[in-house]
């Protein structure tokens, strides 16, 4: 890996790297999909995570193999023979 890539990225300078919210990325920590650490201080109520960069090439290599099947159409096919007035 080059020096120009930090070896952790905090949760905004992921959430910049993908072009997401913050909260799309806490999304996907809370959720299981992306690994982090959390280095908070013992007894601190608000975790702090850190997204190591194996783990962030490990998400987003997951993230860009889906299929196409795996993904849902957002509406319905139309059937044949059906006239749509909108």
């Amino acid at each position: 890996m080059d020096d120009s890539q930090p070896t952790t990225y905090s949760v905004t300078q992921y959430a910049a790297r993908l072009h997401v919210g913050r909260a799309k990325v806490l999304g996907w920590i809370t959720s299981g999909e992306l690994v982090a650490l959390d280095v908070s201080a013992r007894g601190s109520k608000r975790p702090q995570y850190r997204i190591t960069a194996i783990a962030a090439e490990r998400f987003e290599h997951a993230r860009n193999t889906r299929s196409a099947a795996e993904t849902t159409p957002r509406r319905r096919p139309v059937q044949p023979g059906v006239k749509q007035y909108f």
